[in-house]
């Protein structure tokens, strides 16, 4: 049997993910979270002081990992809670703002307000069909423009570990153009695949995008950018720009729908059972 010592950093992950979670699946109910503490993996109280320097310390960690030797369940579990942690303490300080019950319309950009749909926002993406762990969806898409202009796997893989999203953004942002309709098509398709990932990863955030039963929410990325943004609200009614706040639009609304499919087996199941009772 190996000692700690001589495990690679893959598998010391994995033998403190089933320490953590034993056999039990469900999300870890008690206080503590795993995360990278002083070069290795311990459970850390939420309630310690300097738990945010942890949680870019555990970022750092994690996504220097190979995941394909990450042979266990647990990782996602881990990551769903990990995101739920950390998105937390990230509004506990007041780091970002949650949609209120009187909005409507959410403009959102890095620095405006709502900055957890932003792509520079960090939060771990595990993407089993390229068995990578990204610390925000911008390192994830500059990735997919490398592997598309046939970067080496070890070049795509340098821009999918990027922890700072300026940085991978600029160092992407020669990497490959939009040149035909089919392109256009093709990174709106990825770009909503990883968006997608972000959301169901973040139990919060998955949360704050599903509207009230009374209430449709509406996204606009505020930014210059014409394409994913709105060009500051020049471009919010062409079809063909605010592609990143559309594919926010279609997700929210299938959370609704998802959520109203609930509700509805939810209350089906009490009536039945309320009849049962009377029978």
């Amino acid at each position: 049997m190996l000692k700690r010592d001589d495990m690679n950093p893959e598998l010391k992950f994995e033998t403190a993910l089933k320490a953590c979670y034993g056999q039990n699946e469900k999300i870890n109910s008690n206080k503590e979270i795993l995360l990278f503490q002083n070069g290795q993996w311990q459970s850390v109280d939420q309630t310690y002081k300097n738990l945010q320097a942890l949680f870019e310390q555990t970022i750092q960690e994690i996504v220097s990992l190979d995941s394909s030797q990450i042979n266990t369940p647990f990782l996602a579990v881990w990551i769903r809670d990990f995101n739920a942690a950390k998105t937390t303490k990230d509004l506990q300080n007041k780091k970002i703002t949650t949609i209120k019950a009187s909005d409507t319309h959410i403009q959102f950009s890095s620095v405006k307000g709502f900055e957890w749909l932003s792509n520079f926002y960090p939060t771990l993406i595990y993407d089993a069909e390229n068995q990578f762990i990204y610390p925000h969806v911008e390192a994830a898409y500059v990735a997919f423009k490398a592997k598309m202009v046939g970067k080496s796997p070890e070049e795509v893989r340098e821009f999918a570990i990027t922890i700072d999203p300026k940085l991978v953004k600029r160092l992407g942002s020669h990497l490959w153009r939009r040149e035909t309709p089919e392109d256009s098509e093709k990174v709106i398709q990825e770009m909503r695949r990883l968006v997608a990932l972000k959301v169901s990863q973040n139990p919060l955030i998955k949360t704050w995008l599903t509207p009230s039963v009374d209430r449709l929410l509406t996204f606009e990325e505020f930014t210059s950018n014409t394409f994913w943004g709105s060009g500051y609200g020049a471009k919010i009614n062409d079809m063909q720009s605010n592609h990143l706040g559309r594919i926010f639009n279609e997700i929210s609304n299938e959370l609704e729908s998802d959520s109203n499919v609930q509700n509805f087996t939810n209350s089906a199941l009490k009536a039945k059972s309320k009849k049962s009772k009377n029978y």
